[in-house]
């Protein structure tokens, strides 16, 4: 993921939640984990999540997710 050089961190830190989930949905996967790192950054990683969701269906997640083009992985 990429972000205007002004963003603030509360709107990067949202955008990756949004995306890690969708991501994590789409895949039907249970807890996850993701990190990033800021262009330049000395660090390992400046953003760490952990989602430690059981996959459920929603239905406004899933349209969400379809919205998003991604595909969910078929889950029982």
């Amino acid at each position: 993921m990429s972000f205007q050089t002004d963003a603030t961190r509360e709107s990067i830190e949202a955008q990756c939640l949004q995306y890690a989930t969708f991501r994590q949905y789409a895949s039907g996967l249970g807890p996850v984990s993701a990190f990033g790192a800021w262009q330049g950054s000395q660090s390992p990683f400046d953003v760490f999540l952990y989602l430690d969701n059981k996959w459920e269906f929603d239905p406004r997640l899933d349209a969400a997710v379809t919205r998003a083009w991604l595909r969910r992985t078929q889950t029982s």
